[in-house]
């Protein structure tokens, strides 16, 4: 048994955990405001006993009977589990890092081996309030096809081992930022468009499949598709970080995170030389991928280190999500508008300038002027005027 001098507890703390445990529960909701009345002053042991206590709910019936007329009086409560210790200390950590009452919940209702990896998660990386913010979306939690939770791939990261190259603890922090923010993904100087839009298309429809991908890639240079194919790393890619000097002189602007997933990608799909082979249409393997030599422009192209072949990003696309998608290039516009105003987040490969230079980005709706699009060049939501977006668009890839 635990000796709680209640005489001890300040800021009114007894006062409203009796009033609150009236019901005979203590929930997330109360549990949070009487953790953010505690927290007014620093908190006293008893305090911090108290608070644990009313995790146990023979206590909570305990105080339910109680009054805050008696003081300063003691209470015995039962002794708490160390998991009902560690349980309180993560979440005070939570709202003392922008978290709220539902994200307590959130935590409450993780089994003890997933609220481990969370408060290993909350221990080791710096962006704490963007880590919280993704426990309330539940992208933390979403399941890969392994099936992993996204927590784990992500702590995963940091714990390795990864490929000699990899910085574990900040890789697990920019796929934290990226998850929050879409905006994180851009291509820098590259001719990953095509690689990067379908790293937004993920982003939007299969999340813990591009954490996971992302991880095996940074762990064992390659990772194993939900059709059984191979998507191996780019070459070079996994040594390669911001500020690294490309052959062109450009200095790389990515987060590892993008420069993993793009390469592994640009290596499957480029127009010329990627690994995916499609039919008798394509010869794959006649160059590599390289993301040092790629400047962005035609001579890249021409080395197969810049540029993504449609269909081959297509097939690729399959791999990835286990279902059909299609190429679209007759009809494209109406079946790109109705699958962006659908919610698919169709992929749409344009010209850029015109005549020669393609781009491709991830469409977000089409209203009856503009054409709305995430573009990994800005890594900025851009528009365009629906009439000149028709006269651009080359084809639209969108998941069937």
């Amino acid at each position: 048994m635990v000796n709680i001098n209640t005489g001890n507890l300040g800021s009114g703390l007894l006062k409203e955990a009796i009033s609150r445990a009236k019901d005979g529960n203590i929930d997330a909701k109360d549990l949070t405001a009487l953790i953010k009345t505690a927290e007014k002053n620093n908190l006293s042991k008893d305090e911090k006993a108290f608070l644990i206590g009313l995790m146990d709910q023979s206590n909570v019936t305990q105080l339910k009977s109680s009054t805050s007329n008696q003081s300063p009086i003691s209470i015995q409560f039962n002794e708490p589990s160390a998991n009902a210790t560690k349980n309180l200390e993560i979440d005070m950590q939570v709202l003392s890092n922008g978290g709220d009452e539902n994200s307590v919940k959130k935590i409450n209702q993780m089994n003890p081996q997933l609220r481990e990896k969370f408060s290993f998660l909350l221990n080791n990386v710096s962006n704490k309030s963007e880590l919280i913010s993704l426990l309330n979306s539940g992208k933390l939690t979403m399941l890969d096809s392994t099936p992993r939770r996204v927590m784990e791939n992500i702590s995963d990261m940091i714990q390795g081992p990864n490929k000699p190259g990899v910085n574990g603890k900040q890789l697990a922090e920019e796929t934290i930022s990226i998850l929050n923010d879409r905006n994180n993904i851009t291509q820098g100087q590259h001719g990953t468009c095509g690689a990067g839009a379908l790293q937004n298309h993920l982003w939007s429809k299969d999340p813990a499949e591009l954490v996971r991908i992302t991880k095996d890639l940074a762990k064992n240079g390659e990772a194993t598709l939900r059709d059984g194919t191979k998507l191996k790393a780019g070459t070079g890619s996994l040594n390669w970080h911001s500020g690294s000097t490309m052959t062109g002189g450009s200095s790389e602007n990515r987060k590892d995170f993008n420069i993993i997933f793009q390469s592994a990608v640009m290596r499957n799909v480029a127009l010329i030389g990627g690994d995916r082979a499609f039919g008798n249409a394509y010869i794959h393997d006649l160059a590599d991928y390289n993301v040092n030599n790629d400047n962005g422009d035609s001579k890249s192209v021409r080395s197969g280190d810049s540029a993504a072949n449609p269909v081959l990003l297509t097939s690729l696309s399959e791999s990835i999500m286990g279902k059909s998608v299609s190429n679209k290039v007759w009809n494209a516009f109406d079946k790109m508008k109705e699958a962006a105003n659908t919610g698919k987040q169709p992929i749409a490969l344009y010209s850029a300038d015109r005549v020669v230079d393609l781009h491709y980005v991830v469409i977000q709706k089409v209203d009856d002027k503009d054409v709305y699009f995430q573009n990994t060049q800005s890594g900025t939501l851009d528009s365009m005027p629906v009439a000149e977006f028709k006269k651009r668009l080359k084809s639209s890839i969108i998941d069937d």
